[in-house]
């Protein structure tokens, strides 16, 4: 599924193609659900923005915890005194 997150930053960024939010988190969540844990944190921000997407800080929150969960260390809560 790393395909799908590569082609998801493309269209988020609007390289090579127009910008397309929405396809952009589409091919995201469809990463997510193979567990690429960057493609999980990807999504999470698009729903925390709302962009392409409905704003949605619930769902963020769980795809934020899922990315924490498969290794995506920049999505885990910083932790304090660390």
């Amino acid at each position: 599924m790393a395909s799908c997150f590569q082609l998801g930053t493309l269209y988020e960024a609007g390289r090579n193609t127009p910008q397309q939010f929405d396809r952009a988190a589409r091919l995201y969540r469809n990463a997510c659900d193979q567990d690429h844990a960057e493609a999980c944190a990807s999504a999470a921000r698009m729903y925390e923005r709302g962009a392409g997407v409905r704003r949605d800080s619930t769902h963020a929150v769980e795809l934020t915890r899922k990315a924490c969960s498969l290794g995506h260390t920049s999505a885990c809560p910083k932790r304090r005194g660390a």
